[in-house]
């Protein structure tokens, strides 16, 4: 990711990530820069794209609307088999801990939550 995307500055990955600011360097002076297209910290999809490994999943980034389309690796394919899901639902981050993370959510149907977290455990949700 910070290879293929972040080093080179791709806004798109910047705001999957909820980059809040963003330092430039411009006539030899660094000026900081607000970010006002970050997703947030979850966002509901409504369209998902099925991969076979880790490095499609990275590929799929460049042809890839990520505001509105989970980009999923075929291993997790039982999670969303079936899954029709609606972007119409809002979700929000209540309450931020380094070992614990809580979420409120509206949605009237079926969601999937793209979250700018990135993931190290096997633990998925705990719904």
């Amino acid at each position: 990711m910070i290879d293929r995307y972040i080093s080179k500055g791709d806004m798109q990955v910047l705001n999957m990530l909820n980059t809040k600011y963003i330092i430039q360097k411009q006539n030899d002076k660094e000026t900081v820069f607000t970010n006002k297209d970050a997703f947030g910290n979850a966002w509901f999809v409504d369209s998902i794209k099925i991969v076979n490994n880790a490095n499609n999943e990275i590929d799929e980034i460049a042809n890839t609307n990520v505001k509105t389309t989970a980009i999923i690796n075929s291993e997790f394919d039982l999670y969303i088999n079936g899954l029709n899901p609606n972007a119409n639902g809002t979700i929000k981050l209540t309450s931020y801990n380094p070992n614990k993370l809580e979420y409120e959510y509206t949605n009237d149907s079926e969601g999937l939550a793209v979250f700018s977290e990135v993931w190290y455990g096997e633990k998925i949700l705990d719904c």
